[in-house]
């Protein structure tokens, strides 16, 4: 039984090259440029820092049928997902019930 692809000190697999990262941020706050997404602008820098490609920053809505519909698009791509978000004390933060 074949163990998990070997990676490079780049993030690089053996197979499929270079490990992407898809990073997703949530909050209308965001989407609405009320404030600057500094949390992905974090992340991108820490993880291009490792060697490992952002392939994309996507930043979201509380709306949950939109961005449900978003991120089953984004998940048809190879790669490791970040997801950010969602926690705020606002009326339209999503919670699990």
């Amino acid at each position: 039984m074949a163990g998990p692809p070997r990676r490079d000190s780049k993030g690089a697999d053996e197979h499929r090259g270079p490990l992407r990262a898809f990073i997703v941020t949530i909050g209308d706050e965001l989407t609405k440029g009320e404030i600057p997404d500094t949390n992905a602008a974090f992340m991108a820098d820490r993880l291009s820092e490792r060697g490992i490609a952002v392939a994309a920053i996507l930043s979201l809505p509380d709306d949950p049928t939109g961005s449900a519909r978003m991120i089953e698009r984004l998940l048809n791509e190879d790669g490791v997902y970040i997801f950010s978000g969602g926690l705020g004390g606002r009326g339209t933060t999503l919670r699990v019930k």
